[in-house]
């Protein structure tokens, strides 16, 4: 089999995307003769857009025998559904949440139509699936692969003097602390500003929450022109631009309470070794309209960092956090479930055994390795189609 993969997420840009596409290209390459199409950031990202369709079209030239065509997101698939009239390809594309959950009308009348129209989808949890069924997308064009994770964040060693280390980044002895750590950037969907305000006060005084991501120590220029906004259209910009909007109630909250710590985005080799040594990880998502969480990726990294997870119940991150596997997920939006929840873990003797079991289930159940048999399995179907 030979296959086209074409997609604008791809090292040396950093982030989870991007790792997919990597991994999934990389590993493909084990089972297929692979051909790729992909924005490296060697050039403007506009101007490798304007040349995408020229590229192609060479390249499906270059290689005539090319079986299956793979587009790694909803952006990718909309600015090359003109390959449906061009090629009888058979045409796959992955959608990670918010590219099929978008809820700007023009997007679900124009680019939602045009995303039926390709032979496949691949959906990354199974809420993500159930958004596109929910949207009118033929069930048996539409299939779940969940996203793997690096096997390999399990056997990474602690830094060393990472606790003196902690301490000062916290900016208190944390000794007799108890670290709850979250990651990721402040979105609304993330729940940051929520567990802040309504979960931290039903917590002991030796709870510290720890907030690892980037955020806005003050109002970016950006920030200020939203807030002149219509409440419904800044939204859905909000949502397009991935904007922090939860930063500025981070922030207040951070004042109010000195639990509380922003530490920002920390080089990776402190990242890991802050997940290691939380007592626990929590996953507050609350509920957003058209900001579904696609998967619970940083969960997973979590886990197996041998921290106990406390997720919410809640859309994509259900894929991910198996309860009573790989964790424990909780009612969302919820505050005293959670405060128990999080008591009754932090009473627990045996509370790192239980972060030791979780990795040993998310090494079981997820990996880069199984994610590509997934979508080789799903390339052979479509292709016999």
């Amino acid at each position: 089999m030979k296959i086209l993969c074409i997609t604008h997420k791809y090292p040396p840009q950093t982030g989870g995307m991007e790792k997919q596409s990597y991994e999934l290209i990389t590993g493909l390459a084990r089972y297929a003769e692979v051909v790729t199409v992909v924005y490296s950031g060697q050039m403007n990202k506009l101007r490798w857009f304007l040349g995408l369709k020229k590229e192609v079209k060479q390249v499906l030239a270059d290689h005539p025998d090319i079986d299956v065509i793979h587009l790694n997101d909803g952006l990718m698939a909309t600015v090359c559904t003109w390959l449906k009239s061009y090629t009888d390809i058979p045409i796959s594309v992955t959608l990670h949440g918010l590219d099929i959950t978008y809820p700007w009308p023009p997007y679900r009348k124009i680019v939602v139509p045009r995303l039926q129209q390709l032979d496949n989808v691949i959906a990354v949890s199974t809420a993500t699936r159930q958004v596109c069924l929910d949207l009118g997308f033929e069930a048996e064009r539409v299939v779940t692969v969940v996203n793997g994770v690096d096997h390999d964040l399990h056997a990474m060693p602690i830094p060393d003097n990472m606790e003196a280390r902690l301490s000062t980044m916290m900016g208190s002895d944390m000794t007799d602390k108890r670290l709850l750590v979250t990651l990721g950037r402040a979105v609304k969907r993330k729940g940051f500003s929520w567990f802040a305000t309504q979960v931290m006060p039903r917590l002991g005084d030796d709870v510290v929450l720890g907030l690892i991501g980037p955020y806005e120590a003050k109002p970016s220029t950006t920030t200020k022109i939203l807030r002149w906004l219509p409440a419904g259209f800044r939204h859905n910009v909000e949502l397009l631009l991935g904007h922090m909007s939860d930063s500025p109630a981070v922030v207040a909250a951070a004042e109010q309470d000195d639990r509380i710590v922003q530490l920002g985005k920390l080089p990776f080799d402190e990242l890991m070794g802050t997940l290691a040594l939380a007592d626990i990880f929590v996953m507050p998502n609350i509920d957003v309209p058209g900001d579904a969480e696609g998967f619970g990726l940083v969960a997973l990294e979590a886990s197996l960092r041998q921290t106990a997870v406390l997720a919410a119940d809640l859309e994509g991150i259900t894929s991910a956090i198996h309860d009573g596997g790989n964790g424990e997920l909780i009612q969302p939006e919820d505050p005293q479930a959670w405060a128990d929840a999080i008591n009754t873990a932090l009473s627990l003797n045996d509370l790192d055994s239980v972060g030791e079991a979780g990795a040993v289930y998310t090494m079981q159940h997820f990996g880069w390795e199984k994610m590509v048999d997934g979508y080789y399995e799903v390339f052979e179907d479509l292709v016999s189609r």
